[in-house]
């Protein structure tokens, strides 16, 4: 299968899962005016607001509840860095979730030493003139504060698609079905004995956070969303994110929540290492990322 196939293969996947999760949306809107169900709080100047039978307001999402966020999570020193690109559309119902090679080229230099030059900033302002991708607010932290925020919200179960091994070559996981505490997850997140490298590490980290995702997004209809937001924050080493974000975006969330449904997908990213070490993202990948995370004006 050529680049040309595989993108045309992951977008039809992205665009009909896009297309399914808005055409849900449209018809619990429906319901939720019928019966006159309201959603509580946020901004009232944010967003459109609908009128239920009964006259209060309806939130409904549209494109500026939207926000593109790079996600890093730092290994021990001198370990695997985790670049995760984390799309909130409530407009389309989606939330795509791409890791990227710590390896990618881009101008000035590759993410890692980007990221490890001028910190999370400086990687999403190359990611922008790179890629071509949008990403708004950036935040950053050590691996152990993910385990933290994973282990608070009761872990995940995971098909691992291969066996991990550990840097002195003993077994790290096996293979299977697993039961994730948030210390297995970062472990799994930053290991570096993937049979299938860089690339695989990348595809299978982005399908766990996408399961961690979908597995907890339920914590936003109840008491603890704003605690566990808080908490992320504050185990950010570097972050822009504000009160306000929350603030702009949990009527958003208890939204996509209510609908039920697994809005997160893992995106897969193929490319190829030259000379330098560098790793280019192949012509498909890079029409994938730019369909998902582009600015709102050329979103689909």
């Amino acid at each position: 299968m050529d680049d040309r196939d595989q993108y045309r293969r992951q977008r039809r996947r992205v665009f009909a899962l896009s297309f399914a999760l808005s055409f849900l949306a449209m018809g619990f809107i429906a319901v939720f005016a019928v019966f006159g169900l309201v959603f509580p709080g946020g901004d009232q100047d944010r967003g459109p607001q609908q009128s239920s039978g009964g006259g209060q307001p309806v939130y409904l999402p549209s494109p500026q509840d939207r926000l593109t966020l790079l996600a890093v999570s730092e290994g021990p020193a001198g370990g695997v860095l985790t670049f995760a690109l984390v799309g909130f559309y409530p407009d389309t119902g989606s939330m795509p979730i791409a890791v990227l090679p710590q390896t990618l080229g881009l101008p000035g230099g590759t993410l890692r030493r980007l990221y490890q030059a001028g910190g999370p900033q400086a990687a999403a302002r190359a990611l922008r003139v790179g890629l071509g991708v949008q990403v708004d607010r950036v935040a950053a932290g050590p691996g152990s504060a993910l385990a933290a925020l994973l282990d608070r919200a009761g872990g995940l179960d995971f098909q691992l698609p291969v066996t991990l091994t550990d840097p002195a070559g003993g077994v790290l996981l096996t293979a299977g079905r697993q039961q994730l505490d948030g210390q297995t997850a970062a472990a799994v997140l930053g290991c570096s004995g993937w049979p299938g490298g860089e690339e695989q590490r990348c595809n299978v980290s982005a399908a766990l956070l996408a399961a961690a995702v979908n597995t907890h997004l339920p914590l936003a209809l109840g008491s603890r969303a704003e605690d566990f937001f808080a908490r992320a924050v504050n185990g950010c080493t570097s972050t822009d994110l504000t009160a306000r974000d929350y603030a702009d975006h949990i009527e958003a969330a208890r939204f996509m929540a209510r609908l039920a449904v697994r809005p997160a997908q893992g995106l897969e990213v193929g490319g190829s290492h030259g000379p330098s070490g560098a790793f280019a993202a192949d012509s498909s990948t890079l029409a994938l990322l730019r369909t998902c995370f582009g600015p709102q004006d050329a979103a689909p």
